[in-house]
C-alpha cells in the first residue's frame, strides 16, 4: 500500500422494528403527515416554478426612494 493511508473497516448493524398496535398506529399517523407536507410543499414548489416571475414590489419602493 503507498503511503500511510490506512484501510478503513464498515461494520453493517441490522435492526428490526416490532411495534405494538398503538406504536403502528401511531408511526402510520405520522408517515402520512410528514407525506402529506413533503406533496404540499412539493406543489407550492412546482407551482412557483410553473409562474413567471412577478416583482415583490421591492424594486419599486427602491426606485421611489430616490425620486424624492
Amino acid at each position: 500500500m503507498a503511503g500511510s493511508e490506512a484501510m478503513g473497516r464498515h461494520t453493517t448493524f441490522r435492526y428490526r422494528l416490532d411495534p405494538t398496535v398503538e406504536q403502528s398506529v401511531v408511526l402510520a399517523r405520522h408517515a402520512g403527515a410528514a407525506r402529506f407536507a413533503f406533496n404540499q410543499c412539493l406543489r407550492l414548489h412546482l407551482d412557483a416554478r410553473r409562474e413567471p416571475a412577478k416583482p415583490s414590489g421591492a424594486e419599486e419602493r427602491c426606485r421611489g426612494a430616490g425620486s424624492t
